[in-house]
């Protein structure tokens, strides 16, 4: 089972999305990132990193983890109107992009 971090763990949308997570992917270690300090440390462990930081703070969120990425993690982001070709550019990594709709209960990829 994979190991997912949670950039942006504190915030209302990425407590959900921890909470969310260790419903329907019980066997994972969901790694939630408190603060900057505890950031690059659960990045290292992570396979999966789940960006959900608000939009003026994902390039300096990104610039910060991307040295620790393992070389095989892919990083999914849900942060809205971060150009999706940056992320991939600034972590030398596969990114991909969901976007949730709570209102109707739906996300896209």
């Amino acid at each position: 089972m994979p190991t997912i971090a949670v950039i942006g763990a504190h915030g209302r949308f990425g407590t959900r999305l921890c909470d969310r997570l260790a419903k329907i992917v019980p066997d994972a270690t969901i790694l939630a990132t408190k603060n900057k300090e505890s950031t690059t440390n659960l990045v290292s462990r992570a396979d999966i990193v789940a960006l959900a930081v608000r939009t003026n703070q994902a390039e300096e969120a990104l610039r910060e983890i991307s040295k620790a990425l393992k070389p095989n993690a892919v990083v999914v982001s849900f942060v809205g109107r971060y150009p999706l070709a940056q992320i991939s550019t600034i972590t030398q990594r596969n990114a991909l992009r969901i976007m949730v709709d709570p209102f109707w209960n739906t996300c896209a990829y």
